[in-house]
């Protein structure tokens, strides 16, 4: 049985007006809620009421008690509780240390949330700069451990 739904678009106040084509025979809308969820959307709740049905009888099969049912249907056995737990009467030794393979890490990962330290100033002002004399070349403005 096939239906054609008008209504009001999303846009009600520009009166868009929406279509949409109902088929009840095949649980189909052409807003492909109805497809997707196995729920009715609205077009086809407002196609059944206007023949009299019940909404239950058009629901996706795998909404039933029956389907429900069959799926816990299964027994789930409990998890033992801290009580019942095998005590252990040896100490439990950290796991082997191996040294990793290339060279170390220098500074160890941040923790999330933990901030990073303030960055420290190792460049010197202008002025000390135009004051240091190299000891190779004799020039102004830089020392012996830059290249000159």
């Amino acid at each position: 049985m096939r239906f054609e739904i008008h209504g009001r678009g999303v846009a009600c106040s520009s009166g868009v007006i929406s279509q949409h084509a109902v088929q009840l025979d095949n649980m189909a809308c052409t807003c492909k809620r109805w497809d997707l969820s196995g729920l009715p959307c609205g077009h086809a709740i407002a196609a059944i009421y206007s023949k009299g049905w019940s909404t239950n009888d058009f629901v996706d099969e795998h909404y039933t008690q029956k389907k429900y049912l069959m799926a816990y249907e299964p027994m789930i056995n409990p998890i033992a509780g801290v009580d019942e737990w095998e005590l252990i009467n040896r100490p439990i030794a950290p796991p082997r240390f191996r040294r990793l393979i290339g060279r170390p890490k220098m500074s160890r990962n941040k923790q999330p949330g933990e901030e990073p330290p303030q960055p420290e100033t190792t460049k010197l002002p202008k002025s000390y700069y135009s004051q240091i004399k190299c000891e190779r070349c004799g020039l102004k403005g830089h020392n012996q451990k830059d290249m000159c």
